[in-house]
């Protein structure tokens, strides 16, 4: 398949390495989706981003069907880039931040690729990524 008829899935495309990646796959000519919790969302010709937290199950299949299989029919890769970290002392962690914190980390990681996986599964050649940039 050629490089212009690809289509990029990228998760936490609002700042940072996803926003990069994102911006990448615009120049190259592929087609994009794009995802973030505070990204605008908006739809042009070569990339569709959808704002909302991936780690939200409703948002991940509203990505994976409403945008990839019936714009594009297709997802080659996925580069699950979303995370969020708040700095502070473990003992001084209020849970409700855990919990914020945690649903984009891995529920985004889960639901991100639980979508985008059957749509990638029906191509001989697809690739899939998680980066987390606060695993330090």
């Amino acid at each position: 398949m050629s490089e212009d008829r690809k289509v990029v899935v990228v998760s936490g495309a609002a700042h940072g390495l996803g926003e990069a990646f994102a911006k990448a796959d615009r120049e190259r000519v592929r087609r994009a989706v794009s995802n973030g919790h505070s990204i605008k969302s908006s739809d042009d010709l070569g990339c569709v981003t959808v704002a909302g937290d991936v780690g939200e199950p409703e948002v991940a299949s509203r990505i994976a069907v409403e945008v990839v299989l019936e714009r594009f029919g297709q997802a080659n890769a996925l580069i699950n880039d979303e995370s969020m970290w708040r700095p502070g002392l473990i003992a001084e962690i209020p849970e409700d931040l855990y919990w914020r914190v945690m649903a984009p980390n891995l529920d985004g990681a889960f639901f991100g690729a639980q979508v985008a996986v059957p749509a990638m599964q029906r191509l001989p050649r697809t690739h899939a990524t998680r980066r987390w940039g606060n695993a330090s």
